[in-house]
């Protein structure tokens, strides 16, 4: 329910190609500079265009940009920030006649038919990983090149340091048609790949490309997404519970949006 003091936003799904005479009017129409537009308009993930004051305005927006040729809808602000900070993630999975059921770390079990899938969201996230080093070096005890009348005297002693790297971290995230929450979010570094049997490989990538497989195998029917693994579109850690579930939740509603237009 949309309330009276709400935000409306206005999404663009994605196009490319656009002409400068096509640019310049959604610049207009939305009252942003060209550069910001240009922005906007690049990559293959749909982005926030307009915030309007009411829907009428939104909805006045969103017609004027489809008489362009452009495809955009309406999205209260409510929507994008009603997002789930914790989703239900899967620790094993197991395929039984035409299901697939996902078991979380603490045993909890959810269960997918294969006509129930609606979209198959595959992305890469961005996890900083600290690693503690301890070194031994040398150096000077003062103590005791005094007491020799100056002649150095080295000491062992050991330094702990943190080494700091940025790990790639392939997701998977299957919806239901009913919900633009997800119904499971499935990680690379957390997934446990025994149920692979003789088709589990060394590395984890290789892995979560295999369950992937094995996913739109089972659920032909779903629309498959991979734009969030593309260049540029990495999120991390810091925002990961904002850009990307808000990433996450335009894509779903793009389809929602495309498959009701």
């Amino acid at each position: 329910m949309i309330t009276h003091d709400e935000t409306i936003h206005v999404v663009l799904l994605p196009h490319s190609g656009l002409k400068d005479e096509i640019v310049k009017e959604v610049s207009t129409i939305t009252h942003k500079n060209l550069f910001e537009i240009r922005l906007l308009l690049a990559g293959k993930i749909p982005r926030v265009l307009s915030q309007c004051k009411t829907f009428q305005e939104a909805e006045s927006v969103t017609q004027k940009l489809k008489a362009l040729g452009l495809r955009a809808f309406v999205c209260p602000d409510s929507e994008l920030q009603n997002v789930e900070r914790v989703h239900f993630e899967a620790r094993s999975i197991k395929i039984i006649e035409g299901t697939m059921a996902f078991i979380s770390r603490s045993g909890v079990s959810k269960t997918l038919r294969s006509d129930e899938c609606f979209l198959i969201l595959e992305g890469i996230k961005e996890t900083r990983v600290e690693k503690e080093t301890t070194k031994t070096g040398m150096k000077l005890n003062l103590p005791a090149t005094l007491v020799t009348g100056g002649i150095p005297i080295m000491r062992k002693v050991k330094e702990k340091t943190v080494e700091k790297s940025i790990q790639n971290e392939y997701f998977v995230r299957l919806y239901r048609q009913a919900s633009s929450e997800p119904f499971v979010h499935i990680s690379q570094l957390d997934l446990d790949y025994s149920f692979l049997d003789s088709k589990i490989a060394l590395s984890s990538l290789a892995n979560i490309n295999t369950v992937v497989k094995e996913i739109k195998s089972l659920f032909p029917e779903a629309i498959s997404d991979n734009s969030l693994t593309a260049s540029g579109t990495h999120i991390s850690p810091s925002k990961y519970a904002s850009d990307l579930d808000v990433n996450c939740k335009l894509i779903f509603l793009s389809y929602l949006y495309a498959q009701e237009n």
